[in-house]
């Protein structure tokens, strides 16, 4: 009987530290896990952020090559039509 008990007790006590090793596995798991969420969530914003940068330069190019068609001069003021005549022989140089 007492032969019963330890080998009974000495399986709970493997079972035991067993336990532990595996909750401590899964402690440093779920730490890692944390740390590449938050790196994750880092770079998904870094990553949104260039591309409203690269948005706004794209933007921002297109910008400097309009071109305005059928313009009325009659309706322009002089500091107006300079500037149109002004951007116009500029852009064909």
């Amino acid at each position: 009987m007492q032969i019963q008990i330890r080998r009974v007790a000495k399986t709970c006590s493997e079972f035991t530290t067993r336990m532990e090793e595996a909750e401590t596995r899964i402690w440093r798991l779920e730490d890692e896990a944390g740390a590449r969420q938050s790196s994750r969530e880092m770079m998904e914003k870094q990553l949104e952020d260039t591309h409203w940068k690269l948005t706004d330069l794209e933007d921002r190019m297109r910008r400097n090559n309009l071109r305005v068609l059928d313009l009325d001069m009659k309706l322009m003021s002089e500091s107006e039509k300079i500037f149109f005549i002004r951007n116009e022989t500029s852009e064909d140089l």
